[in-house]
């Protein structure tokens, strides 16, 4: 089963982050994809809400942000 790291866009510096979380997807060939295209309409795992709910580290500046739009928190595919 394919995984994948879940990544939260940054308004300070405009980057997508890692979150430290990361999924198995029965779908092998989402790539690069919002959790807004994933889910649309479903139910989000918990694994998203948990990173809807917690503040990040953004490595850039160092500050802590939180990112609750589906449209900015991003499944991409781990290497194989």
């Amino acid at each position: 089963m394919p995984q994948y790291q879940v990544f939260a866009f940054c308004e300070e510096c405009k980057q997508p982050h890692p979150a430290g979380v990361w999924m198995m997807m029965e779908n092998p060939n989402l790539g690069y994809k919002s959790v807004a295209e994933v889910y649309s309409g479903d139910k989000l795992p918990m694994t998203v809400l948990m990173v809807k709910n917690n503040r990040l580290k953004c490595p850039n500046s160092g500050k802590k942000f939180t990112q609750t739009n589906d449209n900015q928190i991003f499944l991409i595919a781990c290497a194989n």
